[in-house]
């Protein structure tokens, strides 16, 4: 149960240590952007408050997850095999939760060009998908042992799509917004 439950229970408490940190970032921000007009503070504080509510349903899932496995299961240590509604939202939200899709919308605007977007929402709904199917078939087979035997392959792909995704908007990011600085600095 160690080392099965261990990298659950470190993610979950670094999980609740970033939340802070954007809680707080938010708090910061609030009390010393005097010079902001009142729509740029309304902008960055529903940003960060929709941020930080995908991430407090997530981190309840976590909290519920362990919940089960180390209390209410204590004297169980084969609960952690079962699929249980909570363990499927641990792969569920945060595919439906990612901020690709609105960061793909943003290069749009830097890019002005919709071919880079459209590839991007593309890849952010195979992942919605891939998740969904994920979640689905992890309940219908009730273990965790039997679901891998028979679809480990869609947990590699569900991943293989989140990496590749992660790795094109971000590039994407770097490029567009280094050539719009460099309009800038002429």
């Amino acid at each position: 149960m160690r080392t099965t439950l261990g990298p659950v229970v470190i993610g979950c408490l670094l999980s609740v240590l970033l939340f802070g940190f954007t809680v707080m970032q938010l708090i910061s921000y609030m009390q010393y952007s005097f010079e902001d007009p009142l729509y740029i503070k309304t902008i960055v504080s529903t940003s960060i408050s929709q941020a930080s509510g995908g991430e407090t349903m997530h981190t309840a899932v976590v909290i519920h997850y362990l919940y089960r496995i180390t209390v209410t299961n204590f004297s169980n240590p084969l609960a952690i095999l079962q699929n249980e509604a909570d363990f499927c939202m641990l792969i569920l939200l945060p595919a439906v939760l990612n901020s690709t899709a609105l960061y793909a919308y943003r290069i749009s605007f830097l890019s002005r060009r919709w071919v880079f977007t459209i590839l991007a929402w593309i890849g952010s709904v195979a992942r919605v998908i891939t998740a969904v199917i994920i979640g689905v078939y992890g309940i219908q087979e009730g273990t965790l042992d039997r679901f891998l035997d028979k679809y480990k392959y869609l947990t590699i792909v569900n991943l293989g799509i989140s990496l590749a995704m992660e790795i094109f908007v971000t590039s994407c990011l770097c490029v567009f917004i280094k050539a719009d600085i460099s309009l800038f600095v002429r």
